[in-house]
């Protein structure tokens, strides 16, 4: 999708893997939306939120936030802020497997790229159906045999 930065990613992987997670992870948001309930009466922007009133988080949009990425909508392994993405939530709500996530990640990019650096999407992603979830569930790929 990106070849430019799967072609950057290639050329130095140990030292662009991690920071490549991170940006797949801001770009992609794991987690598009949740729900919760107002605890108290406050402010978000200009909007009034009483306690009780329903709000709908939007994962997908915080991470391509302007005022927190510059060019939001643009695919960067180098990104400085990358790590900045919401994508496994923040304070109390934080994915307790965020850690185990990024390690898993790591160690199935690194084996992959090292072992099979030619694999490429060759058709379309069947993407799960889902409000809260973004997730590829099958995706056609080509390589050359190790």
């Amino acid at each position: 999708l990106y070849p430019e930065q799967r072609e950057l990613l290639l050329s130095d992987l140990d030292g662009h893997l991690e920071n490549a997670i991170e940006e797949v992870l801001r770009f992609t948001s794991t987690t598009t939306n949740f729900r919760r309930t107002a605890t108290c009466d406050t402010t978000i922007g200009d909007c009034a939120v009483k306690r009780g009133d329903k709000l709908v988080l939007s994962y997908a949009a915080a991470n391509r936030d302007p005022e927190v990425f510059t060019d939001p909508h643009k695919f960067d392994i180098t990104r400085k802020n990358a790590r900045k993405h919401l994508a496994f939530g923040t304070g109390p709500h934080v994915c307790t497997g965020a850690r185990l996530a990024r390690l898993q990640l790591r160690a199935l990019l690194k084996q992959l790229f090292t072992r099979v650096p030619d694999i490429h999407p060759v058709g379309d992603p069947q993407w799960l159906r889902s409000i809260w979830f973004n997730a590829i569930i099958r995706m056609p790929v080509s390589y050359t045999q190790p």
